[in-house]
């Protein structure tokens, strides 16, 4: 398999399976478990507080401990598809991930360093369910995770007089429109 320079993930759909890692001690915990004791940090001395819990899955590598690895079967999964001609309009690098064989040179900015993404989408379909299903596993422990941080508010009295705000900074394409991952593939739906 070919590996993205940039991500260090193959140029195809991503890892998947369960991760070799207890759930205590997975990055979704840790960002709970911080979260938390600076939340009663701050109700301990009584100040106000500010906290930006940042969650960085669901991510690749498709990754997640059991018992979300196999929470969701890969064979319910009904990944997004190409309708054919779509990027016809479009600027050229989308046609170019249906091509195997595109030489993606021009993408390659200065210094050696390739973007993210600029490679074929091809994938098999049953990778791609086999990667949303770890997709919704990862989100699934995220969510336990959050609710953790809401019980915690309400188990300190301040959940009535906390905003909580929840925002993202993308998602990744689980064969929507062909594609896989992000990259420079924004995508206008009309």
């Amino acid at each position: 398999m070919k590996v993205d320079p940039v991500s260090g993930h193959g140029a195809g759909p991503s890892r998947h399976g369960a991760w070799n890692l207890p759930q205590e001690l997975h990055y979704s915990t840790w960002t709970a478990e911080r979260t938390i004791a600076d939340l009663e940090q701050s109700v301990r001395a009584g100040k106000p507080f500010f906290i930006w819990a940042s969650f960085h899955d669901p991510h690749p590598p498709y990754l997640v401990p059991q018992p979300w690895a196999s929470m969701y079967a890969p064979a319910d999964m009904r990944p997004g598809e190409y309708a054919p001609g779509e990027f016809e309009n479009m600027p050229p690098h989308f046609a170019m991930t249906r091509d195997p064989q595109a030489d993606w040179s021009v993408y390659q900015e200065a210094g050696g360093n390739w973007l993210h993404g600029f490679h074929s989408h091809q994938h098999r379909r049953e990778d791609l369910q086999a990667d949303m299903a770890i997709y919704y596993g990862m989100i699934s422990l995220m969510d336990q995770q959050i609710g953790r941080i809401f019980a915690a508010l309400t188990r300190l009295g301040v959940a009535e007089n906390t905003l909580v705000v929840f925002t993202t900074d993308h998602g990744n394409f689980l064969g929507q429109h062909g594609l896989i991952a992000k990259g420079a593939f924004h995508m206008r739906i009309c």
